[in-house]
């Protein structure tokens, strides 16, 4: 995905790269029109998670192996 995202930038030229959050946890999913939706605070989690990676990098919550 790295290497991908590699040939984009942003308008004001910045590299676009992505970052990630994994947490293990219990999650409700459902689907409408074929879609999923996911719910819970597993999910809440990982997207604090996300927030404190790298650029270009994970984090892992404790639960997570």
């Amino acid at each position: 995905m790295q290497a991908s995202l590699a040939s984009y930038a942003f308008p004001d030229g910045a590299p676009m790269v992505a970052r990630g959050g994994v947490a293990t946890g219990e999650a409700l999913v459902s689907f409408e029109a074929d879609e999923p939706r996911i719910a819970g605070t597993v999910l809440s989690t990982a997207m604090a998670l996300q927030g404190t990676a790298p650029p270009g990098g994970v984090a892992l919550g404790p639960e997570t192996h």
